[in-house]
């Protein structure tokens, strides 16, 4: 708990959770979402077992750490779009095309952020 105070102290807006065996079980990785959730509600947390459930630390833990650090500002964004379009008079849901094929919806992106880097306007 006393890392979790240190890191908000010096200022951060998320946190990227990676545990070494959170792909065989995530447990450890949900309880500390839970106690950053009660203690920091406002803080953007994510975990590797989300983002990257894979077997490989280098790549689970950078997908996570690219899902935290993006995470904040791009929902900020679309959700500042979603409620620019509600209020000019747009009934649906906008939907963000993901870099892996598909699109979600912006309540979806907020789990996944990073599905979002390179899918631009043009699919890149």
């Amino acid at each position: 708990m006393r890392i979790i105070q240190e890191l908000v102290e010096k200022g951060v807006d998320a946190i990227a959770v990676c545990l070494l065996w959170s792909t065989a079980n995530a447990v450890h990785e949900i309880k500390i979402k839970e106690m950053i959730n009660k203690m920091y509600p406002s803080i953007f947390v994510t975990l590797s077992s989300e983002v990257a459930p894979t077997v490989g630390e280098y790549e689970r833990t950078s997908s996570t750490v690219m899902n935290a650090y993006i995470g904040p500002s791009l929902i900020k964004y679309h959700s500042r779009l979603q409620k620019s379009l509600q209020e000019d008079g747009f009934k649906y849901s906008p939907l963000v095309m993901q870099c892996y094929g598909g699109c979600v919806t912006v309540e979806e992106l907020k789990t996944q952020p990073a599905g979002a880097i390179a899918s631009g306007p043009s699919g890149e």
